[in-house]
C-alpha cells in the first residue's frame, strides 16, 4: 500500500522504512518537484511519523512530500493544496497529514480538494492542532481526524466520545528502533497518533481493498 506523509521530508535509513517511491519538495512557489540532495531534512519529525506507520503496517510503501523546508515546521496553505492536488493528480490512496490549517479564510479551498479525493476513494487520516482549535481537514466530514489518548499504547484507536468534532482517538507514545539498534519512544502529541490510524487503514485496505473507510466503519471492524 502507497501512503503519502506530507511533511518536512522521510530519511528512509533511520527506521528502514524502505527506499521511497517519490521523494518530493513543495516549493513556496507552489510547484512540486523531486527533492534535491542539497535541500536537506532538518528535523526528523516525518521520519518518525513514516517508522510508526512501518512499525504496524510493515508492507507499507511511502511517497514523501515535503512542504516544512525548516525547523519552525511551517507551510503556507498554499503548499498544503499543493501537495494535496498532486496527491489527487497521482491518486495516492492514503494520505497521511500531521497538519492543517486553523484559518477560515483557507477551508473553502481546502474543502475543495479534499472533496475531489475522498470522490476518488481516497482516505485522507489528519491530525487535529494539539491544542483542539478547529482544525481543516481533521475535522471535516468523510476526514479520518485523529488526536492522542495518553491511556491508549502501541497501535490502539477507538472512536472519540467527547463529540468534540474529532472522530478518533490513538496512542501516540510509539517504541521505534533505530538501524543502530537504539530506541526513540515518541511524545504525545496528536501528529504522532494520526500515524497509527494511517497504519490500520493500509492494514485494512491490503485485505479489503474495495472498502470505503469511515471512523465508525474503522473502529467497529477493529473492534
Amino acid at each position: 500500500m502507497l501512503i503519502a506523509v506530507i511533511d518536512d521530508g522521510i530519511i528512509p535509513e533511520l527506521f528502514s522504512t524502505g527506499t521511497l517511491c517519490y521523494d518530493m519538495t513543495v516549493t513556496k512557489r507552489g510547484r512540486v518537484r523531486k527533492r534535491k540532495l542539497s535541500e536537506r531534512i532538518v528535523t526528523y519529525h516525518g521520519t518518525m511519523v513514516a517508522g510508526i506507520i512501518k512499525k504496524y503496517a510493515p508492507a507499507t510503501e511511502f511517497c514523501s512530500i515535503r512542504i516544512f523546508s525548516d525547523g519552525i515546521m511551517k507551510a503556507t496553505c498554499g503548499q498544503l493544496i499543493t501537495a494535496l492536488k498532486w496527491c489527487l493528480k497521482m491518486k495516492i490512496p492514503v494520505i497521511n497529514l500531521s497538519l492543517g490549517t486553523t484559518d477560515p479564510d483557507d477551508f473553502n479551498d481546502v474543502r475543495c480538494v479534499v472533496d475531489k479525493l475522498l470522490s476518488q476513494r481516497q482516505t485522507v487520516v489528519a491530525a487535529c492542532k494539539n491544542n483542539g482549535i478547529y482544525t481543516m481537514p481533521a475535522f471535516y466530514t468523510g476526514v479520518l481526524g485523529v488526536k492522542a489518548d495518553a491511556t491508549l499504547i502501541d497501535n490502539q484507536i477507538r472512536s472519540n466520545s467527547d463529540k468534540d468534532g474529532v472522530p478518533l482517538l490513538a496512542s501516540s507514545r510509539h517504541s521505534l528502533v533505530l538501524t543502530d539498534g537504539s530506541i526513540i519512544i515518541t511524545q504525545i502529541s496528536n501528529s504522532y497518533a494520526a500515524p497509527t490510524v494511517t497504519a490500520e487503514v493500509c492494514n485494512l485496505m491490503k485485505t479489503q481493498k474495495h472498502l470505503l473507510l469511515t471512523p465508525n466503519t474503522l473502529v467497529n471492524i477493529r473492534d
